[in-house]
């Protein structure tokens, strides 16, 4: 298996993460409309570290994607910032590294 993809909520938030070394993807049209089946065939059988938006919507999203992308990857992992921030707050704040999510995946 390859690397870890990061999976979040907006494209500004993957080029944060892209430019630090980190693969990351996303989706069209934010947290009311995940495009489930197409990320359950890109993302089947990968090691897979979600980072949901921590506000209303980010964590009503979370839970259909939680749930229909868990069971198909290889590995799975969830990071959460802090109340209101995105995955591009958690890079910002030196809380999301490429080491950092190496190290996700070593424990266990």
């Amino acid at each position: 298996l390859g690397e870890v993809i990061v999976l979040c909520e907006s494209e500004s938030s993957v080029d944060a993460i892209f430019s630090k070394g980190i693969f990351a993807t996303t989706w069209a049209g934010g947290a009311s409309s995940p495009k489930i089946q197409r990320l359950q065939r890109v993302l089947a059988n990968q090691k897979v570290l979600w980072i949901p938006d921590n506000d209303d919507a980010g964590l009503k999203c979370s839970k259909q994607i939680v749930k229909e992308l868990k069971p198909v990857t290889y590995r799975w992992q969830e990071l959460l910032g802090e109340p209101d921030e995105d995955a591009r707050d958690l890079l910002k704040r030196g809380a999301l590294t490429l080491e950092k999510v190496d190290g996700l995946f070593r424990e266990r």
